[in-house]
C-alpha cells in the first residue's frame, strides 16, 4: 500500500526584503476614491504566506488567541479572549476584515466580533456589502454598527464621531475582558477612541492600535 503525503504549499511572500512581481488580474471600483486590485499568485500550488494580522505585531492564531508584540524585536505576548471589539475609520477596515474573516470561516471558533465602523458619509463605507453578508451569515458571532459624520435622511445607524455612548452600546463591555482593536486616522484614535474607551473602563493593556 502506498502512502501519499500532502505536499506543502509554496509560499509566495517568503521575505519582507524581496520585491515579488505579481500579475494584476482584476481592478474593482469600491467607491468614489477607493479601488481594489487583485493579483494572481505564481501558480495554483502557491499560497500568499502572510499571517492573519497586517504588520506582524498582532497575529490571530485562532480560537480567540492573539500573539501581540510591542515591536518586531520583542517576543509575542499571548492573549486569549472570548470577544473582540473593533473600531475602524475609513480604510482602517482592512486589518479588521482580515481578522473577522479568519474567525468567521472557522465554525469551531466561537470568538464574537463587535465592529464599530466610522466614515464621513454613507457612500464612503468601504466593503459594506461584504460586511453585511458576514453579519447575516454569522449573526451570533459578528455584530456590526456604522456611524457617519453626515447621515442621510433615512439612516438606521449612528451619526457623528465615535463617542462614549457608541462604545458602550456596540462594543463588548470591559467585564468580558475583550481585546479592543483600532485602526483609522490618528486624530480619531487619539481624540475619539482612546479617551472614550478609558471612560468606559477598557484598560490600556487590552487595547491595540494598528
Amino acid at each position: 500500500m502506498k502512502l501519499f503525503q500532502r505536499s506543502t504549499p509554496a509560499i509566495t511572500l517568503e521575505s519582507p526584503d524581496i520585491k515579488y512581481p505579481l500579475r494584476l488580474i482584476d481592478k474593482e471600483i469600491i467607491n468614489h476614491d477607493t479601488r481594489r486590485f487583485r493579483f494572481a499568485l505564481p501558480s495554483p500550488q502557491h499560497v500568499l504566506g502572510l499571517p492573519v494580522g497586517p504588520n506582524g505585531l498582532l497575529v490571530y492564531q485562532g480560537k480567540g488567541k492573539f500573539a501581540i508584540r510591542p515591536d518586531k524585536k520583542s517576543n509575542p505576548v499571548i492573549k486569549t479572549v472570548k470577544s473582540v471589539g473593533m473600531i475602524a475609520g475609513g480604510t482602517g477596515i482592512t486589518p479588521m476584515l482580515q481578522v473577522i474573516r479568519a474567525i468567521m470561516k472557522d465554525p469551531d471558533d466561537h470568538t464574537v466580533c463587535h465592529l464599530l465602523f466610522a466614515n464621513q458619509t454613507e457612500k464612503d463605507i468601504l466593503l459594506r456589502p461584504e460586511l453585511e453578508e458576514l453579519r447575516n451569515e454569522h449573526s451570533a458571532r459578528f455584530k456590526l454598527w456604522f456611524t457617519v459624520d453626515k447621515a442621510p435622511e433615512v439612516w438606521d445607524y449612528s451619526e457623528g464621531f465615535v463617542n462614549e455612548e457608541m462604545i458602550r452600546d456596540h462594543l463588548p463591555p470591559p467585564e468580558e475582558e475583550p481585546l479592543v482593536l483600532m485602526c483609522g486616522p490618528p486624530p480619531m484614535i487619539q481624540y475619539a477612541c482612546l479617551p472614550n474607551l478609558d471612560r468606559v473602563g477598557h484598560p490600556k493593556e487590552r487595547l491595540f492600535t494598528f
